[in-house]
């Protein structure tokens, strides 16, 4: 979700888990985040960085997605049953 009334968004999502990023506007700065005391989960300088950060995250979980599913086909394999597939 994006969201252009920070305080408003950070304060109601943070506690239910859901992660936060802050990209610095001419609306709101970093000094505004810590005078309000938000403490979002990642700071970017502009969109570009926050598009490689997703892109790179996005990368790790699949592979790591991908690792997990082949080693519980090797050690089905192994057992002598199958995989199961999520």
């Amino acid at each position: 979700m994006l969201e252009t009334v920070p305080w408003k968004t950070f304060k109601v999502l943070k506690p239910l888990g859901t992660k936060t990023v802050f990209v610095p506007s001419q609306f709101y700065s970093l000094e505004f985040l810590h005078e309000n005391q938000i403490v979002p989960d990642l700071i970017v300088k502009d969109i570009c960085e926050l598009y490689h950060k997703v892109e790179q995250f996005s990368s790790n979980v699949g592979n790591t997605a991908n690792k997990t599913h082949q080693n519980s086909s090797q050690s089905a394999q192994r057992n002598g049953g199958a995989a199961a597939e999520i």
